[in-house]
């Protein structure tokens, strides 16, 4: 009698075990539950591009994230089109000013989905553009991350750096 029990206690532990497994999988991307902090000796390896997107964790220090922020903006480069290529962005960090637009490129060979906040998505195809408003930001001004979602890739791309207009 105790032993079907144990066996029962058994597979129980089993399910529960992967159920962790699978959700973590699933809803804690590798790209954000591995991020790595800017003052970690590891990441001397990364370059400034690789290390960008390394975004600080929930649990991070202020000066992480200041150091974070001010890499990010070292590295904005001010231009009109975005190029992404199976989800890797060219520039990493487009600096753009307010009042311009800009245009979102798929230069790969799938299609993806680019996520900038939490409502604004765009799909894209292959080969096709859209443009995308400076003012369609919730925030105005500041620096934003956005996420490219594609056929075995979910991940933070790159970042849009918003300043006023000159």
């Amino acid at each position: 009698m105790k032993a079907p029990k144990i066996i029962i206690l058994i597979l129980l532990i089993t399910a529960v075990g992967l159920g962790i497994a699978i959700y973590k999988k699933n809803y804690h991307p590798k790209s954000v539950s591995n991020s790595v902090s800017l003052n970690n000796n590891s990441n001397k390896s990364l370059t400034d591009e690789q290390a960008v997107l390394q975004i600080p964790g929930s649990s991070a220090s202020q000066e992480e994230i200041n150091k974070h922020d001010a890499l990010a903006i070292k590295l904005a480069v001010p231009a009109t089109e975005l190029d992404i290529t199976d989800c890797h962005a060219k520039p990493v960090v487009l600096l753009l000013e307010l009042e311009n637009n800009f245009n979102l490129i798929n230069s790969g060979t799938k299609d993806f989905k680019i996520t900038f906040e939490q409502n604004n998505t765009v799909s894209l195809s292959p080969k096709k553009s859209a443009v995308i408003k400076a003012s369609s930001f919730s925030h105005g001004r500041g620096l934003y991350g956005y996420r490219c979602n594609q056929t075995g890739f979910d991940a933070i791309a790159g970042f849009i750096y918003i300043v006023p207009a000159q």
